[in-house]
């Protein structure tokens, strides 16, 4: 089956409203920096390829496009992702999850609870590496 990478025209979430601000929120965390201010150096949803090379926060943009893969991946195997759409993707030939647990947790994760966040500034999902960046961690899906 094929895997996520290159799935812009394909991947059905565009055309699914309710998935498209997740869709774009799970980009701006595979290709772009996060709001760095303080330290040596400083950045603000830079391209991550673009970085500097001393910035832990750079990576490859191939790096990224695993990010991206591995994130749209486990959004399919959550409990209760739309079965509609889970079938077009498959149909597609692109592989989708069984089932997505926390790594912290162990718990299944649920679709529901994901897409009823809707408080600014408050979440109950984390994307981040289990590892972080500043302490070694790598960009890599």
């Amino acid at each position: 089956m094929e895997s996520f990478q290159g799935l812009e025209k394909q991947r059905g979430f565009k055309k699914n409203k309710l998935l498209s601000k997740v869709v774009e929120k799970i980009k701006t965390k595979s290709y772009k920096t996060d709001r760095s201010q303080t330290g040596e150096v400083q950045t603000n949803r830079a391209k991550r390829w673009e970085c500097i090379f001393e910035d832990f926060q750079r990576a490859t943009i191939e790096q990224c496009w695993s990010v991206e893969r591995k994130l749209l991946f486990d959004l399919t195997g959550f409990k209760g992702f739309p079965n509609d759409l889970k079938q077009k993707l498959i149909d597609k030939n692109v592989e989708v999850k069984e089932s997505t647990l926390c790594p912290v947790t162990k718990s299944e994760l649920l679709f529901d609870d994901f897409m009823n966040l809707r408080i600014h500034g408050e979440s109950k999902f984390q994307v981040g590496h289990l590892l972080p960046l500043k302490n070694g961690g790598k960009h890599e899906g």
